[in-house]
């Protein structure tokens, strides 16, 4: 981004009181009386630079998905989805999006062309697909927090959960074409509690967290007929709102 347009995004947005609070943006509006403001700034600075090339920074896309004989690397399956991205500061919406989590790329088609580009993950701070919607989590000195990566944000309020899907790729037996690949996947689930990163993988792993409200969690889970090995995710979404709405 050149000083010219640097200087035109902070005018804009100052003008509508908002500067400080971009990069705390992201993706997920705040429902607050200034979301207004920040829309309207935020379509005067893209009118501004249309047609813009703000998001054509990256490297071409080299597909490899031939090579792999059983699997899928992507998130979901492997058609674009619509999606938004909170890139060098600046959202962008309605955007075709394809994430590779083999090598966590961000992947996009290039307008007016055939061609895909990678976006650099050192500019990307937060995208969604659809209804998912994904932080960048970068190196830290908090001791308990992941790798760095991308996870997706399953549930946000005084506590957060996360979950980290993880695709390798693993090698089979060789065959006269070469070496077959195939994709392994892996997942696992973080409640974050007062910036604190907990695994919780494992109904023990999930009552021992929340010990102190073990008896009333167990009741929940009951009355709820939730099923933390069956299906996971569903549960402790509404575990983690439950004790969200728990906790003073």
């Amino acid at each position: 981004m050149s000083a010219t347009t640097k200087a035109l995004t902070v005018l804009l947005l100052a003008c509508f009181g908002y500067y400080p609070a971009i990069r705390a943006q992201s993706i997920q509006g705040s429902n607050s009386p200034t979301d207004s403001s920040y829309a309207i700034a935020l379509k005067t600075y893209h009118n501004f630079l249309a047609p813009e090339a703000g998001l054509n920074r990256g490297s071409e896309y080299i597909d490899i998905t031939y090579k792999i004989k059983k699997g899928n690397p992507y998130f979901g399956d492997d058609s674009m989805r619509e999606g938004s991205v909170c890139y060098d500061h600046v959202v962008y919406e309605n955007i075709n999006l394809l994430f590779n989590e083999v090598f966590e790329q961000i992947i996009m088609d290039i307008k007016d062309t055939v061609f895909r580009m990678t976006l650099n993950n050192e500019q990307v701070d937060s995208f969604s697909i659809g209804n998912h919607r994904f932080i960048h989590l970068r190196d830290s000195l908090n001791p308990s927090a992941p790798r760095n990566g991308y996870y997706e944000q399953l549930y946000r309020g005084k506590v957060l959960l996360l979950k980290k899907e993880k695709k390798t790729l693993q090698e089979g037996e060789p065959s006269p074409d070469g070496v077959d690949k195939y994709v392994v996947t892996s997942v696992t689930y973080y409640l974050v509690q007062n910036g604190v990163y907990h695994i919780v993988d494992s109904k023990n792993e999930l009552f021992d967290l929340l010990k102190a409200n073990k008896s009333e969690l167990k009741k929940f889970v009951r009355s709820n007929q939730l099923n933390i090995r069956k299906d996971k995710e569903n549960a402790l979404i509404k575990i983690a709102s439950w004790y969200d709405n728990l906790t003073p």
